[in-house]
């Protein structure tokens, strides 16, 4: 059996090789050709599966960056109508208090305002991003 595999082979060398391929099959054992021929197959398939491994955790890294930036989006659309509510609040103070000449509107506007704009936007991120994660409504 094993001659018959070395010509079916052999025929596949030669006619893969051409009409100079005859010389390489008569130097070539036919098993050593097939040995490399199903390692040759094996590496390819791996090749394939790592591919295919590599396609996959990319797939999952984007769609877990795509979650990410929606959360993020939300947390800023949230966090930021607040302080434009507050802001806007105090600068309708610090408007009246100018208008009449309140000092003591004038500091309350003028220390919230401040106070909005010393505190981080993101101060609170981390806790707001496990809350979503976990399924959880939080308050901004």
């Amino acid at each position: 059996m094993s001659s018959h595999i070395s010509k079916v082979v052999g025929k596949t060398l030669v006619n893969a090789a051409g009409k100079g391929g005859k010389i390489i099959a008569q130097n070539t054992n036919p098993l050593d050709a097939l040995r490399e021929y199903c390692e040759y197959m094996r590496a390819a398939q791996a090749e394939r599966t790592r591919r295919e491994e590599i396609r996959a955790r990319r797939d999952v890294a984007i769609a877990a960056i795509q979650s990410q930036r929606e959360l993020i989006e939300k947390y800023f659309e949230q966090r930021f109508a607040e302080r434009k509510t507050a802001l806007s609040g105090f600068l309708n103070l610090l408007t009246h208090a100018v208008d009449s000449k309140n000092e003591t509107e004038l500091n309350v506007a003028l220390d919230g305002i401040l106070g909005i704009v010393r505190d981080s936007p993101l101060k609170d991120f981390e806790a707001f991003r496990q809350a979503r994660l976990a399924g959880q409504t939080i308050e901004i």
